[in-house]
């Protein structure tokens, strides 16, 4: 009489092993927080934005922000002959640095070749230099909505402090915002 007993408690243990993976399964892929994340991460969300990424993507209504821009040009010049002319504008790099302590600084470096105005209207001749610029803006950063959004204040536009996460892993960042007419993404890579 044991043996049936034993039996029936066997497959009863079997049963519920298999219930609760199948819930455990089906929890895991329904509380996916990010459009793009992980399904599930050992490390808390602050911990994978505090660091520093290196923006890799930044567009506006799908055109590229990041692309270099090249255009090119005529002038005029006081022999009333025309020069023509190339002007070359480089996007090298931007890095943001997202601190513990709630703070973010943003750090821009870019060039740019144009021709000497004055020089080519004077001796009909494009001469060129080229330059370099890079800024610094520092703000604060806070996560909102759930930590479903992530709020930038004084390094971004007053318009855009808010910005849905769209994912965040520990190497990779994509956030988004959206308003009528207006589509921004940026997305990040963690420098290691």
């Amino acid at each position: 009489m044991v043996a049936p007993a034993n039996k029936t408690n066997n497959m009863k243990s079997k049963l519920s092993f298999i219930i609760v993976t199948i819930a455990t399964v089906l929890l895991f892929n329904s509380c996916k927080k990010y459009e793009d994340g992980a399904n599930f991460s050992i490390y808390t969300k602050k911990h994978r934005v505090v660091g520093d990424w290196n923006l890799v993507t930044k567009t506006y209504n799908s055109q590229d922000l990041l692309a270099p821009v090249h255009l090119d040009g005529l002038q005029i010049c006081n022999t009333g002959d025309t020069v023509y002319y190339t002007i070359d504008n480089y996007y090298d790099s931007e890095i943001w640095s997202f601190k513990r302590d709630g703070t973010v600084k943003c750090s821009t470096w870019s060039s740019s070749t144009q021709p000497d105005a004055s020089y080519m209207y004077l001796n009909c001749q494009a001469v060129y230099s080229t330059t370099s610029q890079n800024g610094i803006v520092e703000g604060t950063w806070e996560f909102s909505g759930k930590k479903e959004d992530l709020t930038l204040l004084g390094v971004v536009h007053p318009y855009d402090n808010i910005w849905e996460i769209i994912e965040l892993r520990e190497d990779k960042m994509k956030l988004k915002i959206t308003r009528p007419y207006v589509s921004k993404i940026m997305a990040f890579e963690k420098i290691k």
